[in-house]
């Protein structure tokens, strides 16, 4: 902000900013925090994946237009839409553990896509808007985007300063779906990529791992294939798909729900296929 002043919208995206999107408990401050949108002065907060939200902002912005209405963004409002579900105030989540969970009930149950309510959060004079979530994308738009020609290194600007080991983990590491119906209490993935698995078609997969393949510096060992949990590769709930998630049960817990196809066979056969491009000499799963 110091640098662009107001000559520029600031976007915030990424899993921090999904994450840290309405009042939150803060681990290194220990205590609850604002949304990341005020104390980092910016104009609009992106969460969740947001390929498509980010596209759509920025012709919005190109063309003049009003991007309020955006699925999946966060902005400031002194009040809040027509229609939006309002949660307790951040002073009051601050200091009172049951608005916390009031608030954190809310914002949970209404992240499907499928019939959620925007939300409202009084910051003290100002407001946080955060309109409903898009839908996941579907496989053929998640198969374009992993048809782009990612450099699977790290920027120029970096490399003099020494090796990434980060990317040591990932380079030949392939993303097969995203979302996660498991609920855990210790993750939150669900709040970034959603409850709804989707994926890639296998021929999408095993193009990738053929680019993998062709790359001078492959040792023929391709680390992971998966995603926020591997083996919900494939699987799908249909009530899901068509009314959103449940909010009266978990998929998984305590037992997994009779309507949740949990078949295995479209990973395994998966994996198999990768196994045999030419190359490949492993295949592992660290997901």
């Amino acid at each position: 902000r110091r640098y662009f002043k107001s000559t520029a919208p600031i976007v915030l995206g990424g899993i921090e900013a999904s994450l840290r999107r309405i009042a939150h408990y803060d681990y290194w401050d220990n205590r609850v925090r604002r949304s990341v949108l005020f104390d980092a002065k910016a104009d609009y907060l992106v969460y969740g994946m947001g390929e498509k939200t980010v596209i759509r902002l920025a012709e919005a912005m190109k063309h003049g237009k009003d991007p309020r209405d955006i699925p999946g963004i966060c902005y400031r409002s002194k009040s809040p839409p027509e229609g939006f579900h309002r949660l307790p105030s951040f002073e009051s989540a601050a200091r009172d553990g049951a608005a916390f969970t009031d608030m954190f009930k809310a914002f949970a149950e209404n992240a499907d896509p499928i019939g959620a309510m925007g939300l409202y959060q009084r910051h003290g004079d100002q407001g946080l808007v955060q309109t409903p979530p898009p839908p996941p994308l579907s496989t053929p738009e998640l198969d374009r985007i992993y048809a782009l020609d990612f450099e699977r290194n790290s920027h120029p600007f970096y490399r003099p300063l020494g090796t990434v080991r980060a990317l040591d983990t990932v380079r030949f590491s392939i993303t097969s779906h995203r979302g996660c119906f498991g609920g855990c209490r210790f993750c939150a993935i669900s709040v970034h990529q959603g409850r709804r698995v989707s994926w890639r078609s296998r021929q999408s997969i095993l193009e990738e791992v053929k680019r993998l393949a062709s790359r001078e510096d492959f040792r023929g060992i391709i680390q992971d294939v998966g995603g926020p949990t591997a083996n919900m590769y494939g699987i799908e709930c249909d009530r899901m798909a068509k009314e959103g998630g449940c909010r009266d049960r978990q998929c998984l817990v305590p037992t997994v729900c009779p309507k949740l196809d949990a078949d295995h066979r479209s990973q395994i056969d998966l994996l198999q296929a990768v196994r045999r491009v030419p190359g490949v000499k492993s295949v592992f799963v660290a997901s």
